[in-house]
């Protein structure tokens, strides 16, 4: 994975695709102006889907007076920063030729989820070392049902790039809980190892959001499995384990209106592979959901709003709860006694500065990164077979679940 070109005193040139939304004001334009990441970091040019005058005027609008945003905006019209425009080939959305003829380390790709493996492997392929928003391709087909197509796709793809870095920026990996489970709690279980997983991600969200609506819809071959459900599994496959979904304990719920799932409920096996903390029988119950605030019986075991935790309970009975909701983390005991854990400071609150770091580390040491492709292609063959053994267009597979 080297880059063998990449001078340790030099900074990483990274090109960002997909400068538009309104996300990318909030996350990603915020991060790269943070001082650490900014000596680590160029930001080299951007990729955007309209004329540089019509992205910078978006920008702007979006921005909502936030100065990263501003100062972005006119960093791009001035030509500051260069700024390219997606081309269309074959009828595809494909970042432009010509950046390619320019320094380039790094790409990080913020597009549509229909676009991320035409654009990891036009990158990956060219040798730039990859950075995407998840998930890592979709599973779907243009009518809804399973299809891993694309997997194999990026597995081939895989197979034959091995000394490019293709890393899935999934942020939930990185937020500081979450660093602290995967780089310090994993390594002192000793003898101790993970026999269940109960991960909840349930959100109170506006159901009107035209955002909402484009996402979670069939031309966009994304359901909330996709979209929320590679959070929860991710914490099983980047810590060396696979998973299979059980049959008869998946169930789906849709918003009215809305072509793809917006509520799952789901039980996996979980199949330990070497050096992994989980229990050869260990299991994973899986929460989530959009819109709570619109379900006609919420559980009475929880407030009627988001709730974002994940709980590991252990062969000795203890357990450990991430709590995604105030950013605390706690062990508990087999009686039922609660402590603090407070060495997840170390690592920051900001996820995105984090993955950056991850994803830096990785390009110059030719080390794995934690969320690595391989480990996102297991996340993705769970989700397709989530939808290919219990179908969300079978009615059996469906909870009326929403008022």
């Amino acid at each position: 994975m080297k880059n063998d070109l990449t001078n340790l005193l030099e900074k990483t040139k990274i090109f960002w695709a997909g400068p538009t939304s309104t996300w990318g004001l909030k996350k990603f334009l915020k991060t790269m102006q943070d001082p650490y990441i900014g000596s680590l970091f160029e930001l080299s040019g951007v990729i955007g889907r309209k004329t540089v005058e019509e992205d910078a005027k978006s920008i702007k609008e979006k921005s909502e007076k936030d100065v990263s945003g501003l100062n972005f905006s006119k960093s791009i019209l001035n030509g500051d920063i260069p700024h390219y425009k997606y081309e269309t080939i074959n009828g595809e959305t494909q970042i432009p030729e010509v950046i390619f003829d320019t320094p380039l380390g790094s790409i990080y790709i913020c597009s549509n989820n229909t676009r991320h493996l035409d654009q990891i492997s036009y990158s990956a392929r060219r040798g730039i070392h990859t950075l995407f928003e998840k998930p890592a391709c979709v599973v779907l087909d243009e009518q809804g049902m399973a299809y891993d197509g694309q997997i194999k796709q990026l597995e081939a793809l895989v197979e034959t790039n091995p000394q490019v870095v293709i890393m899935d920026a999934e942020h939930y990996a990185y937020k500081a809980l979450s660093q602290w489970f995967h780089k310090e709690f994993t390594k002192t279980l000793g003898n101790r190892k993970i026999s269940h997983m109960n991960a909840t991600i349930i959100e109170k969200d506006n159901a009107d959001c035209q955002r909402n609506k484009n996402m979670f819809a069939i031309g966009e071959r994304t359901g909330l499995m996709t979209d929320v459900g590679v959070h929860a599994l991710s914490y099983i496959t980047n810590q060396n384990a696979k998973v299979t979904p059980q049959k008869d304990n998946i169930f789906y719920g849709f918003y009215p209106g809305y072509e793809t799932e917006t509520f799952v409920r789901a039980k996996y096996d979980i199949f330990p592979e070497r050096n992994s903390p989980f229990a050869n029988d260990a299991i994973a119950s899986i929460a989530i959901e959009k819109f709570t605030q619109k379900r006609k019986e919420p559980e009475k075991t929880r407030p009627f709003d988001s709730d974002k935790r994940i709980t590991f309970t252990l062969t000795d009975k203890s357990q450990v709860e991430l709590n995604f909701n105030d950013g605390t983390a706690y062990t508990i005991s087999p009686s039922g006694n609660r402590t603090a854990i407070t060495n997840t400071n170390k690592y920051s609150q900001n996820e995105y500065i984090n993955s950056l770091k991850e994803f830096n580390d990785s390009i110059r040491t030719g080390n794995a990164p934690l969320t690595d492709i391989r480990n996102s292609l297991k996340t993705m063959h769970a989700i397709y077979d989530t939808y290919k053994v219990a179908p969300p267009s079978d009615k059996k597979n469906r909870r009326d679940v929403y008022e």
